[in-house]
């Protein structure tokens, strides 16, 4: 079987580079979503079906069909979040989460430290 290299140059999601290697249907282990994304909506747009696309490229159907409606809202076709905004919503709930835990250590060491005394305060006169 002959090997296509299917390049991407374009900023697909996070990624702005990648390469797989194609051989009769079966992407190999180097492959990444976003080029199996972006080869899916090439591969819609050129005509074929939803099933072909999926049988082709070695996923569901529902993947293909996830993916096509991920890519009308990010081209503005559909409502919807994009992906950036999806991004950027699970980046503000990671950074909320750690400020929470964060928040709840200190609030436990001020509960820890309330017993203590100061050791400056109350304390021997110094000579």
């Amino acid at each position: 079987m002959e090997a296509l290299v299917y390049t991407v140059f374009r900023v697909v999601g996070l990624i702005d580079f990648a390469t797989v290697t194609y051989q009769g249907g079966q992407y190999g282990k180097t492959r990444t979503r976003s080029v199996l994304r972006r080869r899916a909506i090439d591969l819609l747009e050129s005509g074929k079906a939803v099933r072909e696309v999926a049988e082709e490229l070695g996923v569901s159907g529902q993947s293909i069909y996830a993916w096509r409606r991920q890519y009308r809202v990010d081209s503005g076709q559909e409502p919807g979040l994009t992906t950036t905004e999806a991004n950027e919503l699970n980046a503000a709930r990671r950074q909320i989460k750690h400020l929470e835990a964060e928040l709840a250590i200190h609030e436990l060491a001020t509960e820890l430290l309330k017993g203590t005394t100061n050791p400056k305060a109350g304390g021997r006169p110094s000579q």
